[in-house]
């Protein structure tokens, strides 16, 4: 008995050498620095790949051994190589649309040459949306400024222009005297709100807005914004994508993909029609141009109930099947940002400065529904 199992591994081993020699690599990376990110592993030299797996790393000698005729090599030089880099958190398609668009880029100028960046964005296109001039990118510093920026932009040339000037975070803008009209935001607004969404609007005593506005003040401006075409849309997505693989970034989760730039992402209220940006993923994808794997959440209002997870399981019906595309999970908004000067996480005590404790989004009584129901 003991020679006939000795005798059955024998074969399997020699049955299982023979299917890996036998197996040869598409594509062959050799003369490089292979990082595999196994503890302790010193560098390799080369790496195989067959079909989408990695079929060996190991030397030159070992790994070319691999190939055959219809295999592609390529030299890479000694030039390191090493695994993609995952973003766990990327709006990657609303960042494609700045790629494409007028930013700051956080470059700190004075109000002066603000106002030439403004101009030259303007007369090049880049900034225009509509008849609204947008200014991305914007370090947080110059949220301190709203007087000086109201002097400039609500003014002369610039009078009756709506503008935004969008922060870098995302979470806070500034919009000028004919913005504010536009979206409707004046004092007797303001003086009608809660005192927790008041404080989202930068405003003087007498409720006259100043311009500067956060979250839920942010999407109220955001909302009186044209919203972008799909084929922009996929020119941004095709941007994010190529801009991200040109960092190394091969893969990324999407927090907000049913949410399209503009819209007030911290209030949706799904129907199986908000899809968000999905449909860029969907047409980069068709079009062979996803090469990134992205894992894309819905985003929930805070205040939903378990039943309006079904809206949300049409909209990924609708995506389904999409090379390189996932939806595996739900996104719901807790509160804002600490960052100063939006401030607007929820605390346990009060901001020092404010002396009030920012706004909790979702309800304790009813969230552990929603988290069990999503589960």
């Amino acid at each position: 008995m003991r020679r006939l199992i000795k005798g059955a591994l024998a074969v399997a081993i020699a049955l299982g050498t023979l299917e890996a020699h036998a197996q040869t690599a598409d594509l062959i990376l050799y003369n490089a620095k292979v990082f595999t990110a196994e503890p302790g592993q010193p560098l390799q030299q080369a790496l195989a790949i067959a079909g989408d797996k990695v079929l060996k790393v190991g030397s030159d000698q070992e790994v070319r051994a691999l190939a055959d005729a219809h295999s592609r090599q390529v030299d890479l030089g000694g030039k390191l190589l090493m695994p993609g880099f995952i973003d766990s958190h990327s709006h990657a398609i609303f960042g494609g649309l700045e790629l494409i668009a007028a930013s700051m880029e956080d470059e700190q100028v004075g109000l002066d040459e603000l106002a030439q960046r403004l101009r030259e964005a303007r007369d090049n296109g880049k900034a225009r949306v509509g008849d609204i001039l947008v200014l991305n990118g914007m370090h947080s510093s110059y949220w301190s400024q709203a007087e000086g920026l109201a002097k400039i932009f609500n003014a002369g040339e610039w009078a009756q222009v709506p503008i935004v000037l969008i922060g870098s975070d995302h979470h806070t803008a500034w919009a000028n005297a004919a913005m504010l009209r536009r979206a409707r935001l004046d004092a007797a607004l303001v003086r009608s709100l809660p005192a927790t969404e008041q404080q989202n609007i930068g405003h003087a005593k007498d409720f006259t807005p100043s311009g500067f506005v956060v979250d839920s003040g942010f999407d109220r401006i955001a909302a009186a914004m044209p919203a972008a075409d799909q084929q922009t849309l996929d020119r941004a997505g095709l941007a994010a994508v190529r801009y991200n693989n040109s960092l190394g970034i091969t893969a990324w989760m999407d927090p907000a993909a049913n949410g399209s730039p503009g819209q007030a992402l911290f209030d949706i209220k799904p129907t199986e029609h908000t899809v968000g940006v999905l449909p860029v993923y969907r047409d980069l994808a068709q079009q062979g141009q996803l090469s990134a794997h992205v894992a894309a959440l819905l985003v929930v209002n805070p205040k939903s109930r378990p039943a309006d997870l079904a809206v949300i399981d049409k909209v990924r019906q609708q995506f389904q099947g999409i090379p390189n595309l996932s939806l595996p999970g739900i996104k719901v908004f807790a509160d804002g940002v600490l960052e100063y000067p939006a401030q607007s996480a929820a605390l346990l005590e009060n901001y020092s400065n404010l002396h009030k404790p920012g706004e909790l989004l979702l309800d304790p009584r009813h969230f552990g529904e929603l988290v069990s129901a999503a589960d």
